[in-house]
C-alpha cells in the first residue's frame, strides 16, 4: 500500500507540474498573440512643392510607436519651379504626366508590404495655385488615393510629430525646422504646452528665384540656376537671407540660446548636411559659412543630384536664417512628413 501511494503522490505532482507548464506556455502565446494584433503596416504619401514621397512604416497601434521604417521612394518633380513660371499660376499636368507612370509603381509597395491603412497630404505648392485643389483631384483619379490639403500650421506640426516619432520629446526647447521647395516652417511648445508656429514664404527654390531676380537682375524663366554664385553674390545672398529672418520672424524664435533647433525634411537633412558634413548629423554656423565660401565656385556641371540649381543657394539660405536668430548649431534628422503623419494619426 505505501508503494502504491507514493506511485499516487508522484502521478498527482507530475500532473500539477504539467498544467503549470501549460498555463505558462499558455500565457506567452496569449501575450505574443496580443502583442502582434497591434502590430500595423501604415503608409503615407507626402505630395511636396519639389519631392512627392511616400514612406511605409511598421507600427505599434497599443504603445503608439513606429516600430520601424520598411520602405521610403521620393521622386523629384519640380512642381514649385513649374508655377512659378506659369503665367496663370497654375500647376501643368504635363509635369505630372511625366511622374505619374513611377508614382503608380508605388501602390505595388502598399501591397508588398499589407499596408493597413494609408494617408496623404499636399502642401505648399498646392495651396499657391490656382489650380491646386483640380490638380490634387487629378492625381486622386490616377492613384486612387484621398489626399488631404494641408494649412501651413498643420505642416509645421507634422514636422514636430515627425522628430518626436524619434524619441526626442524635450517640449520646453525642442524647436523644429523644416525647408522644403516653397514653404519654411518653425514649431515648438511654449512652457504652457501651447504650439507656436512660424510660417514663412522664402524656401528653397523662391529663395534660389529671388537670387536671380535681385542678384542677377534675370526676368522669370531666363535662367534657371543662379550656379556659379561667387564670392560676392553669395555675401549677398547670406545677407538677404538674413534680412528677411529679421523681418518676418516673431519673437518667440529669436536669440533662444538653450533652444535645441531640428532641422528635417529635404533642405535641411539632405541637402546642407551632405555639402557640411555628410557623416555627421549636425552643423554649425561657422561649418556652413566654410562650406558656402569653397562651393560658391562651383558651376552646375560640377554638381550632382536634381537639385544642384538650389544646392549652393540653400546653403545661403540657411546661414542667413542662422545668423539672424543667433542659432549656433542645428541637429538634422532624416525624417519626412510623411512619418509624422504616420505617427499622429495612432493617436485618436
Amino acid at each position: 500500500m505505501p508503494k502504491n501511494k507514493n506511485i499516487q503522490s508522484n502521478y498527482s505532482f507530475d500532473i500539477s507540474k504539467g498544467l503549470i507548464v501549460f498555463s505558462i506556455f499558455y500565457f506567452y502565446v496569449a501575450v505574443v498573440g496580443a502583442k502582434e494584433l497591434c502590430k500595423e503596416n501604415h503608409a503615407a504619401y507626402d505630395f511636396g512643392s519639389g519631392t512627392t514621397k511616400l514612406v511605409i512604416a511598421e507600427v505599434d497601434t497599443c504603445e503608439k510607436r513606429i516600430i520601424r521604417i520598411l520602405t521610403e521612394k521620393r521622386l523629384a518633380i519640380a512642381l514649385n519651379e513649374n508655377l512659378e513660371m506659369s503665367p496663370q499660376n497654375q500647376i501643368s499636368k504635363e509635369i505630372l504626366n511625366g511622374a505619374l507612370p513611377e508614382l503608380k509603381k508605388w501602390s505595388y509597395e502598399l501591397v508588398l508590404h499589407k499596408v493597413k491603412k494609408k494617408f496623404a497630404i499636399a502642401t505648399a505648392v498646392y495651396r499657391k495655385a490656382n489650380n491646386g485643389r483640380d490638380i490634387i483631384k487629378y492625381l486622386e483619379n490616377n492613384l486612387h488615393i484621398s489626399i488631404r490639403l494641408i494649412s501651413q500650421d498643420e505642416e509645421a506640426q507634422l514636422g514636430y510629430w515627425a522628430v518626436r516619432s524619434q524619441g526626442l520629446s524635450d517640449k520646453k526647447n525642442l524647436i523644429v525646422w523644416d525647408i522644403g521647395g516653397g514653404s519654411m516652417q518653425f514649431y515648438r511648445l511654449n512652457p504652457e504646452g501651447k504650439g507656436l508656429s512660424f510660417k514663412g514664404d522664402l524656401a528653397s527654390v523662391s529663395f534660389k528665384n529671388k537670387i536671380l531676380k535681385d542678384l542677377y537682375f534675370i526676368k522669370q524663366g531666363e535662367r534657371s540656376s543662379p550656379n556659379p554664385l561667387g564670392p560676392w553674390k553669395a555675401e549677398r545672398a547670406i545677407r538677404i537671407a538674413q534680412n528677411h529672418a529679421l523681418l518676418n520672424v516673431p519673437e518667440d524664435f529669436k536669440n533662444k540660446k538653450y533652444a535645441t533647433w531640428v532641422g528635417i525634411g529635404g533642405v535641411l537633412s539632405q541637402s546642407v548636411q551632405k555639402q557640411a558634413d555628410p557623416g555627421k548629423d549636425h552643423f554649425s554656423e561657422g561649418q556652413l559659412y566654410f562650406t558656402l565660401k569653397h562651393r560658391a565656385v562651383l558651376p552646375d556641371t560640377e554638381l550632382a543630384g536634381d537639385y544642384r540649381a538650389t544646392d549652393i543657394s540653400n546653403l545661403a539660405l540657411v546661414l542667413g536664417y542662422m545668423r539672424a536668430l543667433q542659432i549656433q548649431e542645428v541637429l538634422t534628422r532624416s525624417v519626412s512628413l510623411g512619418q509624422g503623419l504616420i505617427f499622429r494619426n495612432l493617436f485618436p
